[in-house]
């Protein structure tokens, strides 16, 4: 022990402070010592030694025999001479404590002491999220296992100090642990060689960087087994903090990687690490062919590249729901999808949902890039390596010439220098960059770099545009013209463009957005209602929901623009927000736009605003208002259906009855509709899917049966199958057939239809989503599964609640009033 003095000098002063009940930090502390050691040892030592000793005075001389033997005394020792050669033997100083619980108080302490530093390193507000389900789960299985280890793998950010705290509290220090009779040791890799200064048996932790199994405390029971009381569970938090440099790394993993192979046929030592994938690959290094030694880890990958190590999931939405309630956060998680639909994306990651959390508590409104510039800032623009990464970063785009020859470049293109290697690893640790391999012709690899978020990528591509060009018209002009070859890019720069202008409340650009919206088709993609043009105009919706005065604004101007009129009004118009605000605004467009089509058009949404709200008086003067107008062409099905709808739901819901004559005029528009099809002049039903879709508010169940039927014998349908309106339409004649006594064929069809994976455009999706789950809840009653009925009617409730949609609330509080009682 002569070599290491300074670590005994620190235990020393340890274990003097801790019998001196406080941390000896002051003259006065000193004074008082000096009082206490008279008394307890008959010894005097001056005021100015012990200031010495204890660091409050600095010297450059070691502390002499005298002064080491009373300390030593003071402690219960003879003198420093049985200081050392106890603490050599491993013997603790305090009586009446066995091996097992010595080794449990001992672990104690330095548990306590990461549990503090982890605290304060996440913060209190990440440590509010209880541990997650899928780590209580893994934990349990592995404890249980004949495992020796196990790891949790996972990027910056993604939770691992609050699992490893998480999971030490639940299961065996609190109050309420599963398992208390375990001795759990908790290190936070952070202060790990703080720890060694302050654990009674320092070479206890440091055996942990050079193993030796003669130094083990292991051995004393493994001749004594009727002293073991459990398991002893060590739990290493952040392996990658441990030490500045990846060789250190290495050898610490060796050093590991050899206690897991000792342990290997001891069922009481468990060990628990976090690392990030680059970390896990050292392990993995290490145990290539050693199939043994993998199998005494629990469910770990062993192959694959960096990101596939990564066994950490994003949060789910119950997660971030919870979460969010605990923090007492305003929005709720419905909110935040109906009005910021790309943020759940972002705080899906523990620290992102941190940062959120602490930004938007309070607020009321909330942007998504707020949190892309904090994540940007917190990887690529912080310390260490700051510049080099901004430089790597820069570099990465002119190589692929700022996107436009692909979002990869070969590695070795990167030019990685010695200061920009380890730039390029702290961004590979944060996930910013991926690698992958491909074979070329001759027979050697090419390692290839990415962005592995495309939508990191894109953001940092655009803000590096703007930063060269300034924000403005001609850029997004621009950037339309540059990437008409790459029109998800383009989309997607354009999207975060938007995004921006509304935060920066840009107006006179946002007034002739529409101008670069309508541009953005090409020559894959030219129908009216592309995905592009949808994608931009169901961002800007979604960016200017919650932005009243923007949109005070902003929808007047876009009304007098045709451009805005067909895409902001008619082909994406925002039916989520119908009766909150959008139904509102088509009394501007109905402005400037006094044609039969648009007047029967703008009817339609009205009748459909007053009776989603539940307002049977407005309904009823917007179809006598119906009545008056003039039907639109044959040419248009949609057209047609926009006049027809009015009439179906009000005289079916509101009279009960639906004319047979005017039932017979929807027959003879059917059939004329059927011929044009067989002709090639359209090609899908949508007039009869509008007026089905409009009947299901009823119980006319045989019309809508006969109408499908009609459908299924005029049509060609199989490239529609895949599409979300197909399978509703396959919903609802499911559901006529259950209400006409077809039970067994009705619960066939309801079978193939593939409801999980319809999808609506944004600007209906949670009003087609309400649809779809009122008919799912009937069928789980069918299939005897009523609890998960109520289930889908709750999803029902808080959507409508949200939408302000009264009719579907009211009808979701009805049919759950209607199977409460008969749910066990």
């Amino acid at each position: 022990m002569s070599k290491e003095p300074d670590f005994l000098l620190i235990q020393l002063k340890q274990e003097i402070q801790n019998r001196f009940g406080t941390d000896i930090l002051y003259d006065a502390d000193c004074q008082r010592l000096s009082e206490l050691l008279l008394v307890k040892t008959k010894r005097k030592i001056s005021v100015s030694t012990l200031k010495r000793f204890f660091g409050l005075v600095k010297s450059p001389n070691r502390p002499s025999k005298y002064t080491l033997d009373t300390l030593a005394q003071f402690l219960q020792f003879t003198d420093w001479l049985d200081f050392l050669n106890r603490f050599e033997k491993e013997e603790h100083p305090y009586a009446g404590q066995d091996s097992w619980d010595s080794l449990k108080e001992r672990s104690k302490l330095v548990t306590e002491k990461s549990i503090q530093s982890i605290h304060r390193k996440i913060g209190n507000e990440l440590t509010i999220q209880p541990l997650r389900k899928f780590a209580r789960k893994k934990i349990n299985r592995f404890l249980e296992s004949s495992a020796v280890a196990t790891a949790f793998i996972g990027s910056n950010g993604a939770g691992k100090s609050s699992i490893a705290l998480r999971s030490t509290e639940f299961f065996f220090s609190g109050e309420t642990a599963k398992y208390p009779n375990d001795i759990v040791c908790l290190i936070d890799g952070c202060i790990f060689y703080n720890l060694l200064s302050v654990h009674k048996k320092i070479n206890r932790l440091n055996n942990l960087i050079e193993f030796d199994p003669h130094k083990s405390f292991s051995q004393v029971f493994n001749e004594r087994p009727d002293l073991v009381k459990g398991r002893f569970v060590l739990i290493i938090d952040g392996i990658d903090d441990i030490f500045p440099d990846y060789n250190k790394t290495d050898e610490f993993v060796q050093s590991l990687t050899n206690i897991v192979s000792f342990y290997a046929h001891i069922p009481w030592f468990k060990l628990i690490i976090t690392c990030r994938p680059i970390t896990w690959r050292f392990f993995v290094n290490r145990m290539q062919g050693n199939l043994t030694l993998k199998s005494l880890w629990f469910d770990e990958t062993f192959h694959g590249a960096d990101y596939e190590f990564v066994n950490i999931p994003k949060l789910t939405a119950s997660e971030i729901k919870s979460t969010l309630r605990n923090n007492e956060f305003k929005v709720a998680l419905n909110q935040l999808r109906f009005n910021h639909p790309d943020i759940l994306e972002c705080i899906a990651n523990p620290y992102q949902l941190h940062l959120f959390i602490k930004a938007y508590k309070d607020k009321g409104e909330i942007y998504e890039i707020d949190l892309l510039n904090q994540y940007i800032s917190n990887t690529i623009l912080s310390e260490p390596f700051s510049y080099d990464k901004f430089q790597l970063i820069k570099s990465f785009f002119e190589l692929c010439d700022m996107g436009k020859k692909g979002q990869e470049v070969k590695k070795e293109d990167l030019q990685l220098s010695s200061s920009r290697l380890l730039a390029y690893n702290e961004i590979s640790n944060s996930e910013i960059f991926y690698e992958y391999s491909i074979q070329d012709s001759y027979l050697s690899l090419n390692t290839f770099v990415r962005f592995k978020q495309n939508v990191v990528f894109v953001y940092y591509l655009l803000n590096t545009l703007i930063r060269e060009n300034g924000l403005s018209i001609e850029l997004l002009k621009e950037i339309n013209t540059q990437y008409r070859n790459l029109p998800q890019l383009r989309c997607s720069l354009l999207k975060y463009a938007i995004k921006i202008l509304v935060k920066e409340n840009q107006i006179t650009i946002l007034k002739d957005i529409f101008s670069i919206i309508s541009e953005t088709n090409t020559t894959d993609d030219t129908t009216p209602n592309n995905l592009s043009q949808c994608m931009l105009t169901n961002t800007l919706a979604s960016e200017i929901r919650t932005n009243t005065k923007l949109r005070e604004t902003l929808i007047p101007h876009f009304a007098q623009s045709e451009t805005a009129r067909k895409l902001f009004f008619e082909n994406f118009f925002d039916m989520d927000s119908l009766v909150l605000f959008s139904g509102n605004n088509l009394d501007y467009y109905l402005k400037y736009n006094q044609s039969d089509e648009a007047r029967s058009y703008v009817c339609f949404m009205k009748f459909m605003q007053y009776f989603l709200a539940s307002d049977e008086e407005k309904c009823t003067e917007q179809y006598q208002h119906n009545k008056n107008l003039q039907a639109p062409s044959v040419d248009n099905p949609l057209n047609l259906a926009f006049y027809y709808i009015p009439r179906v739901i009000y005289q079916s819901v509101f009279n009960d009855r639906l004319d047979n004559s005017f039932f017979a005029e929807i027959r003879r528009i059917s059939s004329e509709f059927a011929t044009k099809a067989k002709l090639g002049e359209i090609e899908s039903p949508q007039f009869e899917f509008a007026i089905i879709f409009a009947l299901n508010y009823s119980q006319y169940d045989q019309e809508i049966i006969e109408l499908s039927e009609f459908i299924f014998e005029n049509y060609e349908l199989s490239h529609l199958r895949p599409t979300g309106f197909y399978q509703f339409f396959m919903l609802i004649y499911a559901k006529a057939l259950l209400h006409s006594n077809q039970t067994e064929k009705a619960k066939e069809i309801y079978r193939e239809v593939k409801v999980n994976q319809t999808v609506f455009p944004e600007h209906l999706k949670r009003y087609m989503k309400i649809r779809i789950l009122l008919i799912q809840s009937e069928f789980r009653v069918v299939f005897g599964k009523t609890g998960k009925a109520i289930k889908k009617l709750d999803e029902v409730i808080s959507i409508a609640k949200l939408l302000k949609f009264n009719y579907f609330y009211d009808k979701a509080i009805q049919a759950k009033r209607y199977l409460q009682p008969q749910c066990p």
